[in-house]
């Protein structure tokens, strides 16, 4: 039997390195999932408050479109940079609708913004907020 051992060390030190090795990948992944659901669910809420004020105020700027042209440039520098950082925190669906909001963002620029433009903006933000605020709620079931 130690004849046996002694002649297979190195067999057995290369399964166990190999063992420890799928070990440790699987540990990391673990740990990445873990952080990331608890890094979203305490900043998702922050980053959709924002959001949801923000949207808020882009209406109420659309009410006098003309003469608030500047800032909703400036709102719609905000919304685009929180649904950025909320993009990255979530999956599924709602992915879906914030990258088409955040490609909706980027084609409005000074010259070529009109109300209708922002009037689909803000469509399409509703949608993301929503469907968001879905997301959350059917997480908070699942835990």
């Amino acid at each position: 039997m130690i004849d046996w051992l002694l002649k297979n060390m190195t067999n057995i030190a290369n399964l166990a390195s190999i063992l420890g090795f799928v070990l440790t990948v699987f540990v990391l992944l673990s740990l990445r999932r873990i952080r990331k659901h608890y890094s979203s669910k305490v900043r998702i809420p922050v980053l959709m408050k924002t959001l949801r004020k923000a949207t808020s105020s882009l209406i109420e700027y659309m009410n006098d479109y003309e003469n608030s042209t500047e800032d909703i440039l400036l709102k719609l520098g905000t919304i685009e940079v929180t649904i950025r950082a909320i993009r990255r925190r979530i999956s599924g669906d709602s992915k879906k609708l914030v990258k088409r909001a955040t490609t909706m963002l980027k084609g409005i620029n000074r010259k070529e913004m009109s109300r209708e433009s922002v009037s689909a903006v803000y469509a399409q933000l509703s949608k993301v907020v929503e469907s968001i605020k879905q997301d959350i709620e059917d997480r908070n079931w699942e835990n």
